[in-house]
């Protein structure tokens, strides 16, 4: 450990700790420790060696140790004649002779040999106290001369030689002595900016524009002043028009032209192409819970079905009103029931009772989707509408965080769904055909590598339920690194078991055949065969269905799956789909969406199918290139 002994600041106070008739017990010491760069030495472990001698060091009269630790400032405490014996006796040291000096070692840490630290001479207290016998000091005060006829004990400072001395009753002994005249103190000299060293000069400092570092001459060399800070990030900086806020695409921020701020309103606009089982914009509680959601052609309200805290829980409709309590309210959604409040006043004109209507701008015409008379109750089904919110459904009060509860009973232009047993006890009649044959599992696939997985056969087709994991052609070519990607470039086996491995585009179209033998990577048709199957002939608008009845169950947060969301899943196929999420590249593979969506390729790959966890749905969208996502193989 290297000293920096202009930096060192050396506090030896002298003072008496305790008297006998000739020697001192003990001479405090202090000092404050830096390293060679000028910085503190704190809450470091030092161990000093004191040794007392002559003015050669030839003769060691006493040696000592002392282990200490600096505090926050690098300070140290000792007291010389109070340490651990190294050799000689404190109290043999010749203090009336003169010339003792005191020598210090150190070492620091873990360091195993001492390192001198400083040397110097002994003065002022020691001689005091070899000198004094018990006697009190009588102070004749500054004189140019000794006192006449001194007696034992007379101490006086000479004007002369600057030195004040002590009568022991034979004698006059030097008890202390002016220190030598130090030089004064200067300010720091500014030199300015430079690329290298200036022409040094004590005090001297500047800045080095290279190494971003200020720097001060010691006397000796150039010592570390200052550093620049470490950059910090560039704020965002983006284009856009009036009125744009900022979003943060995953990467950047880009300006965001679906939330806009005008003057007088705030303004949530649909993206092109929005899919319509997406809302535009949801309210979302504490627990991250959708509570209120508005759609393409609809609203939707989300009541909570567990126990509620004051009179807010449900949901109201109420008329308008200045007053703060006992307002009326005309539409109340509870968990246990809802309630129309119908004035049973004279109503003039068309609008008694209770109606919900189609979204228009027209002012004339309307279509009453839910009417309510005195004689009857009718429900209007539009089959112009696209997506899963056309229709009718009667669902469970939930506290789920999804678009779409559990429906008991949905109708849609194409179909009725009941999610459990229907019980008739009267004729049945079917005028379409009854489909059975779904979900039967069959035989253990083993591919090249010597991975198993489990098959599922849903209607005509037999499906892999498990993510493709291989790493080798079923030609026996090994597939490149750059073609099949492990998430995040994991190695982890129970994550890929989990998961499988993500495919590029190359692995896909390779003539090798990335499926084992007998299967291949399933095309547009297969996809668009399957879900028919699932959601009907009109599937796309059953999306929700079909993401329901394919994907496996459960969630991480519940520890029963392996999906963020709970979207209802059944997965009544058996096809299991797992949110392996995919991949971009771009410098290089970016990963994103594990937990979240499953993601799997088409043979074309210019089409990719995707399970939305979020958003609870299933899609084939068009797909961009180059990518990595999941491989479901299908039997030839």
């Amino acid at each position: 450990m290297k000293f920096l002994k202009s930096y060192v600041l050396i506090l030896l106070l002298l003072s008496v700790l305790g008297l006998s008739a000739q020697t001192p017990f003990g001479v405090n010491y202090q000092a404050v420790l830096r390293n060679s760069n000028g910085q503190v030495l704190s809450g470091e472990s030092v161990t000093l060696q004191f040794s007392l001698t002559n003015s050669t060091g030839s003769a060691v009269y006493y040696q000592e140790t002392h282990n200490v630790t600096t505090n926050n400032f690098g300070l140290v405490n000792a007291i010389v004649g109070k340490g651990t014996l190294v050799s000689g006796s404190y109290t043999s040291v010749p203090w009336k002779d003169g010339g003792v000096y005191l020598k210090v070692d150190i070492k620091v840490g873990t360091a195993t040999t001492f390192t001198e630290f400083e040397r110097q001479e002994l003065h002022a207290v020691p001689y005091a106290l070899f000198s004094a016998d018990g006697l009190t000091v009588e102070w004749k005060g500054s004189l140019a001369t000794a006192p006449s006829s001194p007696e034992k004990n007379y101490a006086y400072y000479n004007t002369v030689d600057k030195k004040s001395y002590f009568y022991d009753g034979d004698s006059w002994e030097i008890l202390a002595q002016d220190g030598a005249t130090g030089n004064d103190g200067i300010s720091i000299i500014w030199a300015g900016t430079f690329v290298s060293h200036p022409t040094p000069a004590l005090n001297k400092a500047y800045y080095n524009y290279t190494d971003k570092i200020s720097y001060i001459w010691d006397g000796d060399s150039w010592e570390i002043l200052a550093k620049d800070g470490a950059q910090g990030p560039t704020g965002p900086v983006a284009s856009g028009t009036l009125g744009q806020t900022l979003r943060h695409d995953g990467t950047t921020w880009v300006a965001n032209g679906t939330i806009m701020v005008t003057d007088s309103s705030v303004n949530v606009l649909p993206k092109p192409g929005l899919d319509p089982e997406k809302p535009i914009f949801a309210v979302l509680n504490s627990k991250g819970q959708v509570v209120f959601a508005v759609y393409e052609s609809a609203v939707r309200t989300y009541v909570g079905s567990g126990d509620t805290k004051g009179a807010k829980g449900g949901f109201a409709v109420g008329g308008l009103s200045t007053q703060s309590k006992g307002s009326v309210n005309l539409l109340t959604v509870s968990p246990d029931s809802t309630r129309i409040y119908i004035d049973n006043t004279t109503i003039k004109g068309a609008k008694g009772g209770f109606a919900v209507g189609g979204l228009s701008t027209q002012s004339k015409g309307t279509v009453d989707y839910l009417k309510i008379m005195p004689d009857s109750t009718r429900i209007y089904i539009d089959d112009t509408a696209k997506g899963a919110k056309g229709g009718f459904a009667v669902g469970g009060i939930s506290t789920q965080s999804k678009s779409i509860p559990n429906d008991y009973f949905k109708v849609t232009k194409d179909s009725s769904f009941f999610s459990n047993t229907i019980l008739s006890t009267g004729d049945m009649l079917v005028a379409g055909n009854v489909t059975t044959n779904v979900g039967i599992s069959t035989d253990t696939l083993v591919d090249i590598d010597g991975n198993k997985y489990a098959t599922i056969k849903i209607g005509t087709q037999v499906w892999m339920k498990e993510n493709l994991k291989t790493l080798t052609y079923a030609s026996g070519n090994a597939i490149g690194i750059d073609t099949v990607i492990a998430y995040n470039n994991t190695s982890d086996p129970d994550t890929i078991a989990k998961y499988g491995r993500l495919y590029s585009d190359g692995a896909i179209q390779s003539a090798f055949g990335v499926c084992p033998d007998g299967w291949r990577v399933p095309n547009y048709a297969d996809w668009e065969i399957l879900f028919s199957f699932i959601g009907g002939m009109q599937w796309q608008t059953n999306s929700a269905d079909i993401a329901r009845k394919i994907s496996e169950t459960g969630t991480l947060g519940q520890g029963t799956g392996l999906w963020n969301y709970d979207f209802f899943q059944t997965n009544t196929t058996g096809f299991t789909a797992r949110p392996g999420g995919q991949a971009m590249q771009s410098a290089g593979w970016m990963y994103y969406g594990m937990n979240e969506r499953a993601v799997f390729w088409t043979f074309e790959t210019t089409n990719i199918v995707v399970i939305d966890g979020m958003m609870g749905t299933a899609e084939i969208i068009e797909g961009s290139l180059p990518a990595g996502h999941s491989v479901r193989c299908i039997k030839n």
